[in-house]
């Protein structure tokens, strides 16, 4: 039958039919990471047979997937590989590293090795403004959804510091969601006369 490919591996055809239509097809979710950003493959690919002959003898295995070494270019035997799902996360443009104690990790590896759920994480320092490292440090006696601040070089809670600076739990919780730093939160009690610096 003409116009056929004929495969012995579904599931690596499957690879190469996706692999090509995250390149060419505009309206595909993944279009803004392939095709938007003028990710192709090479000329040799397009035809099934040959991409298969590259695959078997580059390391394919069922649990693999097909991965771009360096991902601002394309899909061709020279910038590709067979690598495991959990390898193949680590290399997405997305990824978020922290370096701590010399040693760097995606923000999901930090995650599971600390214990740490990975959303409280990056709530920490995303929402919240910790460092990386008061992020991993969080005093795990307190409060669940406590926030720690820094003053004067210490991590207290938004209640300890509401006293610190003899103002209400409610005020410094409502000056943080303001986006104050706690610098700015000290001004604030010291015009109001609650605090002398």
């Amino acid at each position: 039958m003409q116009g056929t490919t004929y495969c012995k591996n579904l599931r690596l055809y499957h690879c190469w039919s996706n692999m090509k239509s995250r390149c060419n097809n505009p309206d595909k979710r993944e279009a803004k990471y392939y095709h938007n950003k003028g990710i192709t493959y090479c000329e040799e690919w397009e035809t099934y047979r040959n991409f298969e002959e590259w695959a078997l003898n580059n390391g394919y295995s069922d649990n693999l997937t097909l991965d771009r070494i360096d991902n601002s270019k394309g899909y061709n035997p020279s910038n590709c590989r067979w690598i495991t799902a959990a390898e193949q996360q680590r290399n997405k443009t997305n990824n978020l590293f922290f370096t701590h104690n010399g040693e760097t990790k995606t923000l999901t590896e930090w995650a599971r090795d600390t214990g740490i759920d990975r959303t409280t994480l990056h709530d920490r320092i995303f929402k919240f403004g910790y460092t990386f490292e008061q992020a991993l440090k969080k005093d795990r006696s307190k409060p669940r959804n406590s926030v720690l601040l820094t003053y004067k070089g210490q991590m207290v809670s938004q209640g300890e510091l509401a006293k610190l600076l003899g103002v209400t739990k409610t005020s410094v919780s409502r000056w943080r969601k303001r986006g104050y730093t706690v610098k700015e939160m000290v001004k604030k009690a010291e015009k109001r006369g609650d605090i002398k610096a």
